[in-house]
């Protein structure tokens, strides 16, 4: 498991590249109905410090869903498209780090968005796995997921 976590970091170190280059757009993320605001958890903070080291006003938000991981994948896809980001998640880096992300614990899934120099990042933790990565009290078909606001 230590193994998979380093990887998970090194990973989201070379996403956190993805964000360096922000700007100063300030068009709101779509928020999910429903979801709850948690705490980072521990098991996440070197996760949150790689993004935050690279972009300093970076935010990073947790939240939990009793809705099921393609539930929550497709209304931020709709809702960021809807609003005119664009949807970064198929570029290469971020495809392939979102690959080896799913190679950690099944359902796990990234998707990034882009609207002018302001870029959003989406991790997410099927409830079966969520407690992997210190999510507590995730129903099995629930979600966790972390949301990464960049505008700097």
């Amino acid at each position: 498991m230590f193994r998979r976590f380093i990887s998970l970091m090194l990973m989201l170190l070379v996403l956190s590249a993805f964000l360096v280059a922000c700007g100063d757009d300030n068009s709101p993320l779509p928020s999910y109905t429903g979801a709850t605001s948690v705490t980072n958890p521990d098991a996440t903070k070197s996760i949150v410090d790689a993004f935050k080291g690279s972009n300093k006003d970076a935010k990073v938000t947790s939240f939990t869903t009793s809705d099921g991981p393609d539930k929550v994948k497709s209304f931020f896809t709709d809702n960021f498209k809807k609003n005119g980001w664009d949807d970064k998640s198929g570029d290469k880096t971020i495809a392939d780090t979102s690959s080896q992300l799913s190679g950690l614990a099944q359902g796990v899934f990234l998707q990034a968005f882009e609207k002018g120099n302001h870029k959003a990042i989406i991790v997410a933790f099927p409830g079966s796995s969520a407690s992997l990565f210190g999510y507590q009290n995730v129903a099995d078909t629930g979600t966790a997921y972390m949301v990464v606001d960049a505008n700097t």
